[in-house]
């Protein structure tokens, strides 16, 4: 018989010492499916942090309601806009900007509610069409009325119970392909332009800044522009001026009259490049005759000129074409008498 020979010294010391280390590390509690708890559960933190996610989900919203579909358009942007003056805490100078928002978006309403009528007794429209243009006005405008508030007011409006509409139903990104934001900002002469009365047109928007060295590179490119669309009716060059140092746009005016630049600029544009996401200038879009994106541009390109008149021309030529489309289908149904 052939004998076993024992385990040798060594071995026997590392057999006991390893069962002695299994003994004494802690297992965690396992479910009846096996799972073992995460060391947040162990601790209870896990428990407390998803108490404290669902105890604020629970929360009444003040905002919720404000913008109560059944009620007229202009009822809901008064009503938020107050909400919003109350638990911001603006400030006089942001109340006064509020009120030129809610101001414009009433006079908006009223081109909107127009223009439905009169297509609508053309056969073009129904009401459906002119209610859903004033539901993308709501969220214009409680955007930028958020966009007007401060980090820390919107932090201190949501510890109140007040957090904005727009966290769940946010507005597309300024990109193309997406409804361009509406605004209405002032001429030097203090003339009020809105976006959206430009609706029909190919609009080029320049967000740009006196103190921007790409910018002043742009600005002529710009001018080249006007130059070239200035007898074509149905193409605005703007420029919007924004993020200045001084209050009074003193060093952009001067800009302009010392380059000589013609084509419109408006001022204090520090709202609409906020909801046109504007992070570095210049910032160009060009925005098509239905009023959605259609080109985005970040940063300086040399003769970019010569690069946005086909993305202008090509919008102009869709423009036509659809025209041309619609008075067809307009003499063939009046032909068959319908």
């Amino acid at each position: 018989m052939k004998r076993i020979h024992p385990l040798c010294p060594l071995t026997r010391t590392f057999i006991v010492t390893a069962f002695i280390v299994s003994l004494a590390a802690p297992v965690a509690p396992a479910w009846s499916d096996g799972t073992r708890l995460s060391e947040g559960a162990k601790t209870g933190n896990a428990d407390a942090s998803d108490a404290k996610q669902d105890g604020k989900s629970d929360r009444p919203n003040a905002a919720d309601g404000l913008l109560d579909p059944a009620l007229p358009h202009e009822t809901q942007w008064q009503r938020y806009k107050d909400a919003a003056i109350k638990f911001y805490k603006f400030t006089p100078e942001q109340t006064e900007i509020v009120a030129g928002i809610y101001e414009g978006c009433c006079n908006r309403a009223k081109l909107v509610r127009k223009a439905g009528d009169e297509k609508e007794s053309a056969g073009n429209e129904t009401t459906d069409g002119a209610k859903i243009r004033l539901d993308k006005l709501t969220h214009e405008l409680v955007y930028r009325i958020d966009a007007i508030a401060r980090k820390d007011q919107i932090e201190a409006a949501s510890k109140d119970g007040f957090d904005s509409p727009l966290k769940k139903t946010p507005l597309p990104k300024p990109e193309p392909g997406n409804p361009a934001p509406d605004f209405t900002l002032n001429t030097a002469e203090g003339k009020p332009l809105t976006l959206s009365a430009m609706r029909g047109n190919v609009v080029v928007l320049t967000f740009w800044a006196s103190w921007c060295g790409y910018c002043k590179k742009t600005l002529p490119d710009i001018q080249i522009l006007q130059e070239y669309y200035k007898d074509n009716g149905e193409v605005v060059i703007l420029g919007v001026n924004c993020r200045e140092k001084e209050p009074d746009s003193a060093k952009a005016l001067a800009i302009l009259k010392e380059k000589e630049y013609t084509f419109p600029v408006v001022y204090q544009g520090d709202s609409a490049a906020s909801s046109y996401e504007v992070a570095g200038f210049p910032t160009l879009f060009v925005i098509g005759p239905d009023g959605d994106i259609i080109h985005k541009q970040r940063g300086h390109k040399d003769n970019v000129s010569k690069l946005l008149i086909p993305v202008i021309d090509n919008a102009l030529k869709n423009k036509r074409a659809a025209a041309a489309g619609k008075d067809s289908q307009t003499r063939a149904s009046a032909a068959t008498g319908r």
